[in-house]
């Protein structure tokens, strides 16, 4: 199995409209072919069960950092899973479909910025913290303050990248709680990406994926 228990995860749908969302997970038990994650944020729910997925991990042998993955089916979601503390929790149940191969950005795997990326995104003149961000849309952090936006409503954003400020169309997917009850997370999808937009913007994600990965792979 090319995953074990304690390892971090990245679970993403392959098809859409949820392709472009992967959900961070960590690795409790793997029997077999059956792996269990911890429940993801937001939560998958009931409507879920039988999906095929993705599962995405940071392989580093001998030197060679790379991001592998592998297909799966969501196989159930178990309510009370008990942890080896004692703790009863949340988990999710998959079971894995084929062998790990190498995962390929070009298919709009999503990374999460850190906070020196000097990536900026400016939304009638607010600016907002980018979350993640894929070539098929982003996700970013709005104050509670203000009003949420609905999905399928579409925004005007304005992306800095490498120094420079893009214009890009974007829909409302939707919009999420967040651990801070100050904040919340709203997923946006592009409409419409110019080429050299899309150049920079794959040239973005390559850079900060191999930087995370550098971090994960450090001792």
């Amino acid at each position: 199995m090319p995953v074990k228990p304690g390892m971090n995860v990245d679970l993403f749908f392959d098809r859409p409209p949820q392709r472009w969302a992967p959900l961070g997970a960590l690795v409790y038990q793997v029997e077999g072919d059956r792996i269990t994650l911890c429940q993801t944020s937001p939560p998958l729910e009931p409507s879920h069960v039988g999906q095929p997925v993705k599962i995405s991990f940071v392989s580093a042998q001998e030197g060679n950092v790379r991001r592998l993955g592998f297909a799966a089916v969501i196989a159930e979601l178990v309510r009370d899973y008990r942890l080896v503390s004692g703790e009863m929790v949340p988990a999710v149940v998959l079971e894995r479909r084929g062998g790990p191969e190498e995962i390929n950005l070009r298919r709009n795997f999503r990374v999460r910025p850190p906070r020196d990326s000097g990536i900026e995104l400016t939304i009638y003149r607010n600016r907002y913290e980018v979350l993640d961000l894929s070539l098929m849309g982003l996700r970013y952090r709005q104050p509670a303050r203000e009003s949420a936006p609905k999905p399928m409503d579409r925004l005007d954003l304005r992306l800095r990248l490498e120094g420079r400020v893009h214009a890009i169309k974007a829909r409302v997917v939707r919009t999420s709680a967040m651990p801070n009850p100050n904040s919340r997370s709203v997923a946006v999808a592009f409409l419409e990406l110019r080429p050299e937009i899309e150049a920079v913007l794959w040239k973005t994600i390559f850079a900060i994926d191999r930087e995370n990965l550098s971090r994960r792979a450090s001792p």
